[in-house]
C-alpha cells in the first residue's frame, strides 16, 4: 500500500499494512530544520507580516517548494494536512492593507483592532476588539436560500489555490492530502466568545439563523473550494477546555450538531474523508460526535483526560481514532521519554483498532527537532501489523 491508501483503508474500515502517521500540521521551526533553511511554512506571524509588506509571491514560493520537498524527505507522514497558514495568501496581485506597527511586538488596524505577537506560538493573536459589544447583530445579516438577501458564494481567483494545487500535484496520487472545503460548522460566538456566549443566551433564535446562513454558504461553497486531488477535509474548530466543553451538551446538541450534520453528509458526498480535530475534553460532546457522523477525532488529547481506549468505548468501532501522543512529553521530554511514548501510544492504537498516529495536537512551535525526529525513527520501527 502507498499512504494514500493505508489511510483511506483505515477510514473504510479495511485493515492496512501498518498503522499509518498523521499530523495536523507542523510548524515552521522543525521544517527548517528538515530543511536546512529559514521558511514560510507555517510561520504564521512572519508569513502575515510578509505579506502586510507586499512579498506575497516570495510567501507562495515558500509554501509551494518547502511543502513538497518536506513531505518528500518526511516520507513516513502518511498524511498531509494543509492550514490555511500555509496554502492561502489571497488573490495574485492584492496586497491587504497593513496595520499600523506600535511597537515591535503589536499592531492595530484601522478599525481599531490591535494584535500582539506570541513567542511562544510564533503567531500574532487579537487582545483588543473595540467593536466586539457594538457591531451589530441582526437577522437581514444571515439570509438564508430563497430569500431576497440570498447570494451564492462566488469562486476565487484561481491564483488562491496556486500553492495547495501545487502540492497535491505532487504528492496526491501517493500521499493523503486533507485540504480546503467550503467550511465547517464551530461553535456559534458571534463576534468572539465573550459576545457569543451572551448571545446564545440572549438571542437563541438569532444564533441559530446565523448557523443555517453559515451553513448554506458553506455548503454552497464546497464546489469552488474543493480542490481535484485531495482526499480529504481539514476541519479545526475546537470545543472544549482541558475540563470540558464550551458550552453545554445541549446547546451544542441545538446550535451545533444537525448543521454540522449537514456538512458532513455535503463534503463526504463529494468524496472527501473528514479530519475532525478537537483538542481539549471531549468527553460529553463524543455521543454527539457520533450523532453528526464525524467520521475521525483527531487530537485525543493525553493532558486533558483523553485516552484513546475511554474514547473507543463511547464512539464504537466505526469512527476513526487518530493522535494520543502526548504533545507534553514531544516538547518537554527526551529523546527516550518520546520513543516509549511513541510504543504505548502505537500499543493502543493497536487495540483500539481504525487509528492513525500522530501528536495529541500537532508538532507545534518549540518541538526539539530531536525528539521528532526520535518519534519518527520509533515510529517506524513499531507501526507494522
Amino acid at each position: 500500500m502507498n499512504s494514500r491508501e493505508r489511510v483511506l483503508a483505515v477510514f473504510d474500515g479495511k485493515p492496512p499494512d501498518r498503522i499509518p502517521w498523521g499530523e495536523w500540521s507542523v510548524d515552521c521551526d522543525v521544517v527548517e530544520a528538515v530543511l536546512g533553511r529559514p521558511t514560510y511554512l507555517r510561520a504564521k506571524a512572519k508569513s502575515r507580516i510578509a505579506l502586510w509588506q507586499g512579498r506575497r509571491a516570495e510567501v507562495v514560493e515558500s509554501w509551494k517548494r518547502d511543502a513538497i520537498e518536506f513531505y518528500a524527505k518526511i516520507d513516513c507522514l502518511d498524511v498531509i494536512c494543509l492550514a490555511d497558514a500555509s496554502w492561502d495568501a489571497g488573490e495574485a496581485g492584492d496586497r491587504p492593507k497593513a496595520p499600523e506597527q506600535v511597537d515591535a511586538k503589536t499592531w492595530r488596524f484601522a478599525d481599531g483592532r490591535v494584535y500582539k505577537y506570541s513567542e511562544a506560538t510564533k503567531d500574532l493573536t487579537c487582545v483588543e476588539d473595540p467593536a466586539e459589544w457594538t457591531r451589530p447583530f441582526r437577522a437581514e445579516d444571515f439570509p438564508l436560500p430563497g430569500e431576497a438577501g440570498w447570494r451564492e458564494p462566488q469562486a476565487p481567483h484561481p491564483s488562491r489555490f496556486e500553492a495547495v494545487d501545487a502540492v497535491i500535484a505532487a504528492h496526491g496520487t501517493e500521499r493523503f492530502v486533507a485540504g480546503p472545503c467550503g467550511g465547517e460548522i464551530g461553535l456559534p460566538f458571534f463576534g468572539g466568545m465573550q459576545r457569543g456566549m451572551v448571545e446564545l443566551i440572549e438571542n437563541p433564535d438569532l444564533v441559530e439563523r446565523m448557523v443555517r446562513h453559515d451553513c448554506a454558504v458553506q455548503c454552497a461553497a464546497d464546489r469552488h473550494m474543493i480542490r481535484p486531488g485531495q482526499s480529504g477535509a481539514r476541519w479545526g474548530a475546537d470545543f472544549a477546555f482541558n475540563s470540558g466543553p464550551f458550552i453545554s451538551p445541549e446547546h451544542f446538541r441545538r446550535f451545533v450538531a444537525p448543521y454540522a450534520k449537514e456538512r458532513v453528509r455535503a463534503v463526504t458526498a463529494r468524496g472527501l474523508r473528514i479530519i475532525k480535530h478537537s483538542c481539549g475534553n471531549n468527553t460529553q460532546l463524543l455521543p454527539i460526535f457520533v450523532e453528526i457522523g464525524y467520521p475521525s477525532y483527531q487530537s485525543i488529547q493525553v493532558s486533558a483526560g483523553m485516552q484513546l481506549e475511554a474514547v473507543r468505548k463511547i464512539v464504537g468501532p466505526d469512527m476513526v481514532l487518530w493522535g494520543n501522543l502526548p504533545l507534553e512529553v514531544l516538547q518537554g521530554g527526551t529523546p527516550d521519554d518520546v520513543r516509549k511514548a511513541v510504543r504505548r501510544t502505537v500499543e493502543a492504537g493497536k487495540r483500539v483498532g481504525r487509528f492513525i498516529f500522530g501528536s495529541s495536537h500537532s508538532i507545534a512551535v518549540g518541538t526539539p527537532y530531536d525528539n521528532f525526529r526520535a518519534m519518527a525513527d520509533e515510529f517506524a520501527k513499531v507501526r507494522d501489523y
